[in-house]
């Protein structure tokens, strides 16, 4: 079993009967609260931890969760993910954008300043 803490979560992350989101919400827990981690599923983790002095249950999303590594594994170097290429704009949309632009000039030009 690995040991973890929630990572994030404005009013608690939730932890559910099964790995769905569509199961019952069985309890929300805070930033920093400890856990034990004792299996994983399609981007779902299975929790034991204390609330109100019980010993609970549950699956939760297993990015709400800072996960120390197993006991003799060395964690890999995090990795910085490459920006993504800008979008280049599509030339028709721009010219019928200014086109748009230029006809909107030139019609408030003729209202406010009464040229036929």
């Amino acid at each position: 079993m690995r040991k973890g803490s929630v990572s994030f979560g404005v009013g608690g992350v939730n932890v559910r009967k099964s790995w769905t989101v569509s199961s019952k919400r069985l309890d929300a827990l805070a930033p920093g609260h400890e856990v034990e981690i004792d299996r994983e599923r399609d981007g779902w983790v299975h929790l034991r931890y204390r609330q109100l002095g019980e010993d609970r249950e549950g699956w939760s999303v297993l990015s709400a969760f800072v996960i120390e590594p197993e006991e003799g594994v060395v964690p890999a170097e995090p990795t910085v993910p490459a920006e993504p290429a800008p979008k280049e704009l599509d030339r028709g949309f721009v010219l019928l954008v200014g086109f748009g632009v230029l006809m909107a000039a030139i019609f408030l030009a003729k209202v406010f300043l009464h040229i036929n």
